[in-house]
């Protein structure tokens, strides 16, 4: 029940955010998605992998993945990206970040020997891989959830100390989720498969009730709000794609969302 926003404001016009914030993926087109290696510690670093469009989510579409490598008694490691092709933050156009939310749910249907998948999120910019740790799902058990923000600090570069720069100016970034599988005290060849589905990616600005960007929160950002309210669910196709007004990522804008952007539009400036 929207107590707060009455609904005589539904006359308020409906127009885009010019600062994307939100995005969310629940049918993983194979033309969108992409797959690569980012990790392979294997005898011959000849690990398999795949990453596709399946069946079997929760509910509907999901990305089926399939991982395929040598375990060797000492241990071994691989990691696969899955990166969204059209998801990308250029801080050189869309400015600096704070910091990413991200959200998934991850199951794994087989898992020979380790009896389980690890998913988690995955950050290309340039040459440099980054990952978070995530969640470990186990073989044949419930569907898992990830969700909450990833701060700089918080990413690990694959074969090297950097942190991702979310300045202004630096390299776009290229979002998704890693897979990833381990293996040791046996000398074999293992395989696993999994899904993820719901994915969601929401940035998180300085100012995110500065809907239109142009540094201030102000009657201007008050009707991009009020239209997006009005919607309710981030899911709705009539919702701007960004669901920029969604602040606290939970996919619905409503009265908590609200009470955010009142306090700054109180302040006015953004900081």
């Amino acid at each position: 029940m929207k107590s707060i926003l009455k609904m005589a404001l539904v006359i308020a016009p409906l127009a885009t955010s010019a600062l994307a914030q939100q995005f969310f993926d629940g049918t993983f087109l194979d033309s969108q998605w992409a797959a690569s290696k980012i990790l392979d510690t294997t005898p011959s670093a000849d690990a398999l992998f795949s990453g596709l469009r399946g069946s079997g989510g929760l509910p509907g579409d999901c990305r089926a993945i399939a991982h395929n490598w040598q375990a060797t008694p000492s241990g071994v490691s691989i990691i696969i990206g899955h990166t969204k092709t059209n998801l990308v933050h250029n801080p050189a156009t869309l400015g600096s970040l704070d910091s990413l939310y991200f959200a998934f749910d991850a199951r794994c249907d087989t898992a020979e020997h380790v009896n389980a998948v690890a998913f988690g999120p995955v950050l290309f910019q340039g040459s440099k891989r980054f990952t978070v740790a995530g969640v470990t799902a186990i073989a044949a058990g419930p569907w898992v959830h990830f969700g909450g923000l990833v701060q700089r600090a918080d990413w690990n570069q694959i074969g090297g100390n950097d942190k991702p720069d979310f300045t202004a100016g630096a390299d776009p970034v290229f979002l998704g989720f890693f897979s990833g599988n381990g293996g040791s005290g046996t000398n074999a060849r293992l395989s696993s498969s999994g899904r993820v589905d719901n994915f969601v990616v929401g940035y998180a600005r300085s100012c995110p009730a500065d809907l239109n960007g142009d540094g201030l929160v102000e009657d201007a950002d008050f009707s991009l709000f009020v239209g997006a309210y009005n919607i309710l669910d981030c899911a709705d196709p009539t919702m701007p794609s960004s669901c920029a007004a969604d602040f606290n990522f939970d996919r619905v804008v409503d009265d908590t969302d609200f009470i955010v952007f009142v306090g700054a539009y109180n302040e006015l400036l953004c900081p």
